[in-house]
């Protein structure tokens, strides 16, 4: 048992309490990934990298500047999949790159 003068987190918090630890390397990459990117960086991204994602319906963009979680945090917020919303953000669904 650990004992610790400070509190210790409960709920969210626990994740800067409890370490993740990911052993099986092919299942994590077996689980469904999404890919919510800008618009303007896809010309510089590698296509190979965003099959999956596009392939699956899991591909979206946003246009807006480089870094979408403080330019457009409602967007990003309301994909499908990211914790809310119906994913009518404005994006785009990626059907050809």
């Amino acid at each position: 048992m650990i004992s610790s003068s400070r509190p210790r987190p409960s709920g969210p918090g626990k994740c800067f309490d409890q370490p993740l630890r990911l052993h099986d390397e092919a299942a994590v990459r077996a689980l469904p990934q999404s890919q919510i990117v800008c618009t303007s960086t896809l010309p510089y991204r590698d296509p190979a990298d965003l099959e999956p994602a596009r392939a699956a319906g899991r591909l979206w963009d946003i246009d807006t500047s480089h870094d979408l979680m403080v330019s457009e945090p409602q967007a990003v917020a309301g994909f499908p999949g990211a914790g809310g919303g119906d994913g009518d953000n404005g994006g785009g669904l990626m059907a050809d790159l």
